[in-house]
């Protein structure tokens, strides 16, 4: 995400057998409205017709195409730190100094491998409050659905809004063909076909 957030301009490389696509532009983080604190909201240049609602009507519908074991994957401890975990003991992945701790009362960790895209209610802050406390212990349902809101809430989508395209197609014999294409300002696309 930092690598996102620092740097203006992004490239993708999209390559087949006889075509290649060097696309140059602006990453947008979709993030969820809990962490657009931290990420920002999307861009007003990105889709200027569009509101935030938009944008999280997308995250949702991106999130509900998802496989239920790799929807799990968001609720697991960030992927590639090494773990220091005594033998035998538990841990949340949601109790780090950089993270939201949104599952109270739960030891999460590698605990679900698959997760159904539910329909759900938030808990209300003094439901949350509650069960940190440990007043009220969660019940099943409720464990399932604050974990299911916590991947939910982990998930972003990018949006890649490209401001140049290069791309050269190879003939089988000859010359490749090489094109460059430029978005303007004022929203309008040129192109210069180019030496290879």
């Amino acid at each position: 995400m930092g690598v996102l957030k620092s740097s203006s301009n992004h490239e993708v490389l999209w390559s087949f057998m006889k075509d290649s696509y060097t696309l140059t532009g602006k990453m947008y983080i979709i993030a969820s409205p809990k962490f657009s604190h931290r990420l920002g909201t999307p861009s007003k240049r990105l889709a200027p017709e569009v509101g935030p609602e938009f944008w999280e009507e997308q995250r949702l519908k991106q999130w509900k195409l998802l496989s239920k074991d790799y929807r799990a994957t968001f609720s697991w401890p960030v992927s590639g730190e090494i773990n220091k975990i005594a033998e035998g003991a538990s841990w949340s992945a949601y109790k780090g100094l950089n993270t939201i701790k949104a599952s109270y009362g739960q030891d999460v960790g590698y605990q679900y491998t698959s997760l159904e895209c539910l329909e759900f209610k938030q808990l209300s802050l003094s439901e949350l409050n509650e069960m940190e406390n440990g007043e009220k212990p969660l019940t099943p349902k409720q464990q399932l659905e604050n974990v299911h809101q916590m991947a939910y809430d982990n998930f972003c989508i990018l949006v890649f809004k490209p401001s140049r395209v290069d791309h050269i197609t190879k003939p089988k014999s000859g010359v490749p063909v090489r094109n460059i294409f430029t978005l303007s300002k004022e929203g309008q696309w040129s192109v210069e076909n180019v030496t290879p």
